[in-house]
């Protein structure tokens, strides 16, 4: 071997390693999800209440994705209160990610996750603007996946919860895409429709948007989301990655929805679920593939379960 074959194999193990180690550090980088309803409550409680902005680009128009839900702290005004987004799937269930409604309970080994007490919050209907409009409900009951969980980097695995709401018997439902229509939508370079209220801005005390907004962003295919310059294998066959620095979902968007369409009609494909900041151009964010748990999803509505 040429001492100059030598130094390029060093540099590519040198560049291979540095890229590894940046994945894992961005990776564990990512937000502490545990109990993320009870910083919100604690926030409220000592009168830390968020700003508003109004967006002024691809603003939804009122009534217009009466599938659309705003999670909140119950008690709160509501621009007030929201820090996660959810999805009407059924005329009384709505469906968000688990990391919005789990809370962290302490034990002799450190702590296990557990559903938040749904006393403590309400979901918004009927609206896009969160300050007026639409009507507030309450949360009768929270399922949380079985095998939801943090992993060590900070990543949430199987990051789905179903929402039971007691009085809603008429909510407007967004139809689940079947496992076949997502391999059609979920390809790389496909085009997926993400909706909010959360900030533009990664960081503590951004404000929230008082309006829903909405934006289209690239699906990233998984050997790209799973490269060593990326996530480096953190994406599960139950996640897709989308968005590449352009446009992103950001904090207060959890749990929404990212929506595709076959022949003009919407179908839920994903929830907002974790990334590294907002807008990256190195990590795309990372959504549940709802998919993947329709029939969970079919158990719990169908009392099944």
């Amino acid at each position: 071997m040429t001492r100059r074959k030598w130094q390029l194999l060093l540099m590519a193990g040198i560049v291979s390693a540095a890229a590894t180690a940046r994945a894992q550090n961005a990776i564990e980088s990512t937000p502490a999800f545990a109990s993320i309803y009870q910083r919100k409550v604690d926030a409220v409680a000592i009168g830390q209440l968020p700003q508003l902005f109004t967006g002024s680009a691809s603003i939804a128009p009122n009534y217009g994705f009466p599938w659309m839900v705003s999670l909140e702290v119950k008690g709160t005004a509501r621009q007030n209160g929201h820090f996660c987004g959810a999805v009407v799937i059924d005329p009384a269930w709505v469906i968000t990610a688990a990391h919005c409604v789990a809370t962290a309970i302490r034990n002799g080994e450190g702590h296990t996750l557990a559903a938040a007490d749904p006393d403590k919050l309400q979901v918004l209907t009927g609206t896009n603007i969160l300050s007026r409009g639409g009507s507030v409900r309450r949360i009768s009951r929270i399922v949380l996946h079985p095998e939801f969980g943090i992993a060590m980097q900070r990543v949430p695995n199987n990051d789905i919860a179903l929402l039971k709401i007691s009085d809603a018997p008429n909510l407007t439902p967004l139809a689940v895409a079947s496992a076949g229509q997502a391999e059609t939508m979920l390809v790389d370079g496909e085009s997926v429709r993400i909706f909010g209220w959360g900030t533009a801005l990664f960081g503590p005390n951004n404000p929230v948007s008082n309006t829903l907004l909405y934006t289209f962003v690239d699906v990233v295919g998984r050997s790209k989301c799973n490269a060593k310059a990326a996530y480096d294998g953190g994406v599960a066959d139950s996640m897709f990655c989308a968005g590449l620095g352009y446009s992103d979902a950001c904090q207060g968007d959890s749990g929404g929805p990212a929506v595709g369409y076959a022949n003009g009609v919407p179908y839920l494909l994903g929830l907002v679920s974790w990334g590294v900041g907002c807008a990256n151009r190195s990590f795309p964010g990372v959504y549940t593939n709802v998919t993947k748990f329709n029939g969970w999803v079919h158990a719990i509505i169908s009392n099944r379960y």
